[in-house]
């Protein structure tokens, strides 16, 4: 209990002192919301996520870049060509959501494609944003951590599914096992090198029937390497589809509506096109750019928000992040 007390004090000192009154008023209605779950919110989101890349250089197995094709094209149309996010635009988003404190820089393709990446890193540095994104670490060499590390990025997420070089690539297909393992290696020595403590480094896993027998010596072989956290998730697919034999969870454990996505963070892809989260981009809310700041209490997102809470969100219900997650 004193922990938690302590937490939540830190927290508010770190937000004050980042975002002043405002953005801490922001945060106190944004964890108020989170448990009273309100159709129509007040304040503003305080996490979003930005598309920077729909570009990729590997083929994963449960991403929507490599969905049969008439799948993509209903569900993903913006996914028709490579496409990088521009720093101009990236500044637009930011100004929409001015009390936001953590800003995630990924989407469904590589973030490290996009050469304003590291640009946009900086830029929230200076506006003192926790800031983050996911890679799959085939581009992270010893240069280009360095430039990660410079750039203020508070966490670095890298993507890695397999602990035998056999699952690994027939997941992550295109990559090579001891080229991406040697990456994440020789990062942890250049931070060290540098004297960092930051970025804090990620691995994060899905889990899929596939996979799920290496998932204990995954966590083991990164914890002991020297990352600072592993965290496994269960695999997310569409209602129907190859990908749902994948599933390692079961429909009796969604029962609950445990997320809390539409109360607290916004997934925007690099059209600006808003969803829900970043577990549903085909599900569209509005478009920052035309609607601005009304767009977090738009009509469909308040609809959207009341079937999350009645259960009757069919896209929600089949998402082990509705019922499993604990945010």
């Amino acid at each position: 209990m004193l922990i938690k007390l302590r937490e939540n004090f830190d927290r508010a000192l770190d937000i004050t002192s980042k975002k002043g009154l405002p953005g801490l008023t922001n945060a106190v209605l944004v964890k108020t919301q989170k448990h009273s779950l309100p159709e129509k919110v007040y304040g503003n989101p305080d996490f979003i996520q930005i598309e920077t890349s729909t570009a990729c250089n590997l083929k994963c197995v449960m991403c929507p870049l490599n969905f049969p094709k008439e799948s993509k094209e209903e569900l993903f149309p913006h996914l028709s060509k490579p496409s990088f996010l521009s720093f101009e635009k990236f500044k637009k988003i930011l100004e929409v959501f001015p009390t936001i404190t953590d800003v995630r820089l990924s989407g469904i393709g590589e973030p490290l494609m996009n050469p304003d990446l590291l640009k946009m890193v900086s830029y929230c540095t200076e506006k003192k944003l926790n800031t983050q994104f996911n890679t799959n670490a085939t581009f992270l060499t010893e240069q280009k951590s360095v430039e990660v590390i410079e750039s203020g990025l508070s966490q670095l997420i890298i993507s890695f599914d397999g602990y035998s070089k056999e699952t690994f690539e027939n997941i992550r297909i295109g990559a090579n096992y001891e080229k991406v393992l040697n990456n994440i290696s020789n990062f942890i020595k250049t931070r060290k090198k540098l004297n960092s403590n930051s970025p804090g480094l990620v691995v994060t896993a899905v889990r899929m029937k596939r996979n799920q027998h290496e998932m204990d010596k995954l966590e083991k072989k990164f914890l002991d390497l020297g990352v600072d956290n592993v965290i496994i998730k269960d695999v997310v697919s569409p209602s129907t589809g190859e990908l749902t034999k994948e599933r390692t969870y079961t429909k009796e454990q969604l029962t609950e509506c445990k997320c809390r996505w539409p109360w607290s963070a916004v997934y925007i892809n690099l059209e600006g096109n808003v969803s829900p989260c970043c577990y549903a981009p085909h599900v569209l809310l509005g478009n920052v750019f035309e609607e601005g700041k009304e767009i977090w209490n738009n009509k469909k997102y308040t609809e959207f928000r009341k079937k999350m809470v009645n259960g009757t969100s069919s896209i929600c219900n089949n998402c082990p992040e509705y019922g499993v997650a604990n945010f």
